[in-house]
């Protein structure tokens, strides 16, 4: 039974997919829920209870959390009178909703890698834009036709930080193709002067 409703659901997708006009259900989950946590970042206003604040904060690798500080000194947890409050409920349920967010992109991701599939200039500019995927995708090396670098909204930057126009059609880097282009330890050395943590090892 579960097999066939799990077969049911992708088929589903699939079509739900094609006429929404994406190319795969990947595609048109990586952009609901883009729009999704857009919804949430402005719904997720800074809670003021007296001394206490508690907001939302998304981390440079993008993961997100509840931070919660009384008289400007972070506290631990949030204060157990207020974690029944409906404002506090919604913020923790913003979080884990962003959380889960994040592991299902990292392996979203990392399949997009090992399974050599092709992005569009616009699904790229597209998820720079989304606040867990873009401190994730702005550390990964990508290809395109001619180059290999790390995008970002101005371009493809590569390893002495030249900046050039993105090309239409882009993939995730497979180690494959770094050590293919010659720049494996020029990139590496890169990564490593700048501190760069990768979602996942390239």
């Amino acid at each position: 039974r579960q097999a066939s409703e799990g077969l049911a659901t992708r088929i589903a997708m699939d079509n739900l997919a094609r006429t929404a006009g994406y190319s795969d259900p990947i595609r048109l989950t990586w952009a609901m829920e883009a729009a999704e946590a857009k919804q949430i970042m402005e719904k997720a206003e800074k809670l003021v209870f007296g001394a206490v604040e508690i907001y939302l904060s998304i981390d440079d690798k993008g993961k997100s959390s509840i931070i919660c500080h009384k008289d400007g000194k972070k506290l631990s947890a949030i204060p157990a009178k207020l974690r029944k409050e409906k404002s506090v409920v919604e913020l923790k349920a913003f979080n884990k909703t962003l959380r889960n967010q994040y592991t299902r992109t990292r392996k979203s991701l990392e399949d997009a890698m090992v399974n050599g599939d092709a992005f569009t200039k616009a699904e790229i500019l597209n998820l720079l834009q989304h606040p867990v995927v873009e401190p994730m995708l702005k550390n990964l090396l990508v290809k395109t036709e001619h180059q290999l670098g790390f995008v970002t909204m101005e371009g493809l930057k590569d390893v002495e930080n030249k900046l050039s126009d993105l090309e239409e059609v882009v993939w995730i880097a497979h180690c494959s193709d770094i050590y293919e282009s010659g720049h494996w330890a020029a990139y590496q050395r890169y990564c490593f002067e700048h501190k760069m943590v990768q979602p996942f090892k390239q």
